[in-house]
Order: structure tokens, then C-alpha cells, then sequence
């Protein structure tokens, strides 16, 4: 093709300038022929048609003339006839005035002034013979027509010539002038009707060429158009062209091409698409699945776009099955089944629809649920352990609340005896004061005191063992605390990353959904020619959008075992906290029995040296009555620490209590 420079409005432009500089040249040459023959008409009517009109005119009254005189002779009313006559003749008068004006030579002038001098003069001896017969009879006017005839004869035949030679010239001067006028038209229109066809032909010709220089191109554009809406991607390879033509085959060029580009990188998304896919037409053919679809189906043959019947491809009875559904009803379908390679997944078959919502096929996808019923079985697992692990803490606890119950019963006893301790204290005192009347009294009150000091002194020992029991059975209760406590981080730990796990499988299905958008949105701009992949691209971004729901509400899930984790982690560390706080109080408490057991001994050899100073009462009472003293005193202190050990079992108590109330919240967690 022709390269040219001019763009197609450029062409046009040129085509409507040609256009109208021929419609201008055709316009100013009738102008002008128009013109000329307007000036030939204006001459010709000035001297040939004036003259014609005068000729008649002037003879028209000179016929009239010779009438009214005739009348006249013949009896009519003279008066009016000769007024007549005078109007006549003035009429004649102007007709040669007219007639002069027409002349076109010297000569023609001569002889229409020889023709207006005869012709008046017979006028004019008409009206002088008509005033003559005024005084004439009626009767007798016509016995003068010998005479008028005689007279006016002469006259009337030199006008008549004259005149005639005037009409003839005239007549002819017509004739050569409305000949000359016409031949004047024949010629302007001649040239008029040449230029006229000269000029569209070439308009004729340049329409063409411009009408080819546009059609041709836009014709190949046309057809490349429709090649590409039949799936042909091959270059246009349309290079001589300019103006918008130019700019429609490079847009055209680079919109084919960014579609080529795109619906193989949408190959490619749907190639790369971790999740299995397949797609079926309406009729029951595979067209195109993707490997990891072939990976877990086994299918038959290997390539993904074989047309064959689906049967051939697919050997899940389940699938099959599942298909049809969808098929019959036109409508979602999904279900779980066992794939040949093992897998658990979840089949999801939706319907492509077209436009007039007419089934086009059936998109398949599949999303594996084998690791995640993996980890729930495990994650069972670690429930049960963490079960056991309660169990285990609930028995501690209730043994806690046993034994601490015995240290508390142990320690009511001891403060019953301190008690009674000290109120024998008192009575030694009075024994003191009233020893001169009872020595031996205050032996056996020695003696008792001795005894009471240490059956203390051994209940203090059992105290203090059972208090040793204690803290090895807290301490039992700390070590299966801290082996909860590490069972729950590892629970969470997995769990996390489970979450990381579901957190990717979420990143997939949002770049997913992304790539589904941005392919619609490109397909869309392709028009018909993505129509068919639009659909494609709107199932996969359904897909996305499943896979999207999916995940959160695993990652649901997942985040509520994290939190039970962290709960329990938090409830197992709080519990070894109080386990260890329990087992400092347990060592306060055998600190206190040891103490106990050491006042209870040192009471058992003051009540001794009580006994003994009671042999050497009287040189000794000072000294008995200051050890009275300190015995009341420390039998006192002695009260004092029983009920602060009571004190200290009953928070051990209720520490035992709320260490059962976390393990009762461990277990219903």
C-alpha cells in the first residue's frame, strides 16, 4: 500500500476543499456567463425588443389613425374622435422617441427619422383634415373622402415604406441578436456542463483514491479484528500506513498484544494455582485442568487440554457423580471425598454461565484438608495429655486438701496443748506462790508438765513429719505444673504454626482473588474476545473468595486454641506460682513445728529444773518464781505461733481450693 502523509481527516478535508473550489469555479464561470449573457440580453432588449415593441406600437396607432379619421367620414361623434386622434398621435410621438433610443447605427437612426417624419405627417394631415370637417354636416362628411383620399395617400404609402424598412431592419437585428444570445447560452452551458464533469471526474478520482487509502486498511483492520474475536493472535502486519489508521493498526497492534500477554499470564495463574482445578464444558469434556489436579485425580492422560469426555480423564466414581449434580441442577455443589492418591479434599463444582445464562461448563477446585485433619488429630492428642496432666493435678489437690487438713488437725492439737501449757504455767505459778504449803503438788505438777512438754514435744515431731509430706507432694504438684505449663507452649507453638501455615494459604487466596480481579478487569477492556475467559476469571475469584472464607474460619479455629493455650499456660504457670508459694509456707510451717519441738524440750527441762528446785524450794524460790515467769512466756509465745501456723494452713487451704478451681477451669477449657 501506498505510504501517504495526510491522516484520514486530512483526506476528507482535502476531498471537501477540492470540492469546494470546483463548486466556486463552476459557480464563478455561470457567474460570468451569466453575466455576459445578462449584458448581451440588456443590449438586445435596449435595442431590438424596445424597437420591436415601439415598431408595433407606433404601427398599432397609425392604424388606428386612419381608423378614427375613417369614422370621422363615416358620421361618429367628431369631438371624441378628434381628441383621440390628438392622443394618438402623442402616443406616436413617444413610440419614435422609444424607437430613436433602439437604433444601433447612424444608418438605422437616419431612417427612422425618415420613417417618424412620413409617418407623422400623415398623422398629422389626418387630424388638420378631421378639424376641417368639424364644420361639416354629419350627412355630408363622407362626400370628403375623394378628397382625404387624394391628399393622404401619398402620405400613408411613403410612411408605410419607410416604416416597413424600419421593421424588416429591426426584425432582423432580432433575429441576429436572439441568435447570437442563444448560441451565447449554448456556449456558456457547453462549458459549463464540460468544466462540471471535468471537475467531477477528478473529485470522482481523488474520492476514490482517498476512499481506497482509507477502506483498504480499515478493511485489513476489520478482518484482523475478526481473526483475533476467532482466537488468531498472529501480528497484522500493517506497516504502510499514517493519520488515525496508523494510530487504530498500533493500538489495535499493542491491544492484541497486551490480550496475548495477558490471557497467557492468566494461563499461568491458572497453571500456578496451588489448588487442583478443572474445567468442563458443556457437552462433558475435560478442556483444561492443571497438575496438582492431576497429581491427587491419577488422571488418565497427560494433557490438559484434550477435549476428551471427562470419564476418560477422571476414574473418581465421587467426582463423577458430583459433576453431574452440578450439572443437572445448575447450581454449587460441594463435597469431601478420598482422592487416588489419599488426600481428603473438599470438591467444590460451580457452573459457568454465559450471557443468557445458559450453562457453558462446570469449574472444579479442590482444597486438601489432609494436614489440617492432621493436626486436629494431634491437636486431640495433645488435649488428652493435657487432660491427663489435670487429672493428675486434681489428685495432687485433693491430696494437698488432705494433708493439709492433718497438719491443720495436728496444729489444733498442739494449740489445744499450748494452751493447756500455758494454763498449767499459771497454776505452777500459783504452785510458786502457794509452795510452802504443797511442795510435793508442785512436784507432780512438775512431773505433769514434764510429760504434757513432751507428748508435745512428739506430736511437734509428727507435725513436723507430716509438714515434710506436704511440701514433697507440693513440690510433686510443682513438677506436674511445670510439665503442664511446657505441654501447653508447645500446644501453642504448634498452633502458631498452624496459624503461619493458614496465614500463607490466606496470602495465596488474596493475591489469588487479586489476579482473578485484575484478569477480569483486562478481559474486559479485550471485549468479546476475553468474554469467554471473564467467566473463568470470575470462577477463580469466587474460588479466592471461598478459599478466603475457608482460612478465616479455620484461622478461627486456630486462634481460639491459641487463646485456650495461652489460658491454660497462663493458669498452669499461676498454679506452679502458688505451688511454690505453698511450699515456702509448708517450710515456714516445719520451721515452726521444729521450733515447737524445741520450746516444748526446753519447757520438759525447765519443768525438770522445776522439779529439782522444788527439793531446794526454800533456798531457791527467787529463782523458781523468775523461770515461772519465763515458762509463762514462752508458753504464751509458744499460743501465739500455733495460731499463726493455723493461720498459715488456712491459706495453704484455700490455695489448695483455687488450685482445684484452675484445674476444674483446665479441664472444661
Amino acid at each position: 500500500m501506498t505510504k501517504c502523509n495526510l491522516s484520514i481527516r486530512c483526506r476528507i478535508h482535502l476531498l471537501a476543499l477540492c470540492a469546494v473550489i470546483a463548486v466556486l469555479a463552476v459557480g464563478w464561470l455561470m457567474t460570468h456567463s451569466l453575466g455576459d449573457a445578462r449584458e448581451h440580453f440588456r443590449l438586445m432588449a435596449r435595442h431590438d425588443i424596445n424597437g420591436k415593441i415601439a415598431t408595433l406600437a407606433i404601427g398599432r396607432d397609425l392604424n388606428y389613425v386612419s381608423r378614427l379619421t375613417r369614422n370621422v367620414m363615416l358620421g361618429s361623434d367628431i369631438d371624441k374622435d378628434t381628441d383621440r386622434l390628438r392622443k394618438t398621435i402623442d402616443s406616436m410621438r413617444k413610440g419614435f422617441v422609444a424607437l430613436r433610443a433602439s437604433a444601433v447605427d447612424a444608418a438605422e437612426a437616419a431612417l427612422i427619422a425618415e420613417a417618424e417624419r412620413s409617418t407623422l405627417a400623415f398623422a398629422e394631415s389626418g387630424l388638420a383634415f378631421v378639424e376641417r370637417l368639424a364644420a361639416v354636416p354629419d350627412t355630408e362628411r363622407h362626400t370628403h373622402y375623394p378628397a382625404y383620399e387624394k391628399e393622404a395617400t401619398p402620405l400613408a404609402e411613403a410612411s408605410r415604406r419607410t416604416f416597413n424598412r424600419i421593421v424588416e431592419s429591426k426584425d432582423a437585428h432580432f433575429e441576429t441578436a436572439n441568435t447570437a444570445f442563444g448560441d451565447e447560452l449554448d456556449s456558456a452551458r457547453t462549458t459549463a456542463m464540460w468544466l462540471a464533469g471535468s471537475i467531477t471526474l477528478v473529485l470522482a478520482v481523488l474520492a476514490l483514491f482517498i476512499t481506497r487509502s482509507i477502506v483498504r486498511p480499515l478493511s485489513a483492520v476489520t478482518a484482523y479484528a475478526s481473526r483475533v474475536a476467532a482466537g488468531d493472535h498472529t501480528p497484522l502486519m500493517l506497516r504502510n500506513t499514517c493519520g488515525e489508521v496508523a494510530v487504530l493498526v498500533e493500538s489495535l497492534e499493542r491491544m492484541v498484544h497486551d490480550l496475548r500477554e495477558r490471557v497467557a499470564f492468566a494461563r499461568g495463574v491458572l497453571t500456578a494455582l496451588p489448588q487442583p482445578c478443572l474445567l468442563v464444558d458443556a457437552e462433558g469434556r475435560a478442556t483444561w485442568w492443571n497438575q496438582p489436579f492431576a497429581a491427587i485425580a491419577k488422571c488418565a492422560t497427560t494433557a490438559p487440554e484434550s477435549g476428551l469426555p471427562v470419564r476418560q480423564v477422571v476414574t473418581s466414581s465421587e467426582l463423577l457423580a458430583l459433576l453431574q449434580r452440578a450439572q443437572d441442577d445448575g447450581m454449587t455443589r460441594e463435597d469431601e471425598m478420598t482422592f487416588a492418591d489419599g488426600s481428603l479434599q473438599v470438591v467444590t463444582v460451580a457452573p459457568v454461565l454465559g450471557e443468557d445464562r445458559s450453562l457453558r461448563g462446570l469449574l472444579t477446585s479442590c482444597f486438601d484438608l489432609t494436614a489440617l485433619r492432621n493436626q486436629q488429630e494431634q491437636l486431640h492428642r495433645h488435649n488428652a495429655h493435657l487432660a491427663e496432666a489435670a487429672d493428675a493435678a486434681g489428685k495432687t489437690e485433693r491430696e494437698l486438701n488432705t494433708t493439709t487438713g492433718s497438719i491443720g488437725e495436728e496444729v489444733e492439737a498442739s494449740l489445744t496443748r499450748a494452751v493447756s501449757q500455758q494454763q498449767r504455767t499459771s497454776e505452777v505459778a500459783v504452785a510458786v506462790e502457794e509452795m510452802n504449803a504443797s511442795v510435793l503438788e508442785v512436784a507432780r505438777s512438775a512431773a505433769a508438765a514434764a510429760g504434757s512438754a513432751e507428748m508435745a514435744r512428739n506430736h511437734a515431731d509428727r507435725g513436723a513429719d507430716v509438714v515434710m509430706q506436704a511440701l514433697d507432694a507440693i513440690e510433686g504438684v510443682s513438677d506436674n505444673a511445670t510439665r503442664l505449663g511446657e505441654a501447653m507452649d508447645d500446644l501453642g507453638k504448634q498452633a502458631e504454626g498452624i496459624g503461619r501455615i493458614i496465614a500463607v494459604i490466606g496470602d495465596i487466596a488474596d493475591q489469588t482473588n487479586l489476579l482473578a480481579l485484575n484478569a477480569a478487569i483486562e478481559t474486559a477492556r479485550a471485549g468479546d474476545a476475553g468474554r469467554g475467559f471473564a467467566v473463568v476469571a470470575d470462577e477463580v475469584r469466587k474460588l479466592a473468595e471461598k478459599t478466603m472464607t475457608a482460612t478465616r474460619e479455620v484461622e478461627d479455629f486456630i486462634r481460639a486454641i491459641q487463646t485456650s493455650a495461652r489460658h491454660s499456660l497462663a493458669t498452669a504457670q499461676s498454679t506452679a506460682t502458688e505451688v511454690e508459694k505453698t511450699t515456702q509456707l509448708a517450710s515456714g510451717a516445719g520451721e515452726a513445728l521444729r521450733s515447737i519441738v524445741g520450746m516444748t524440750a526446753e519447757t520438759a527441762d525447765q519443768v525438770r529444773a522445776i522439779a529439782t528446785a522444788a527439793e531446794q524450794q526454800s533456798a531457791a524460790s527467787e529463782q523458781i518464781a523468775r523461770s515461772t515467769d519465763e515458762i509463762r512466756g514462752s508458753a504464751a509465745d509458744n499460743a501465739e505461733g500455733m495460731t499463726r501456723l493455723r493461720e498459715e494452713l488456712e491459706r495453704l487451704r484455700g490455695q489448695a481450693t483455687g488450685l482445684g478451681d484452675i484445674i476444674k477451669s483446665m479441664r472444661t477449657a
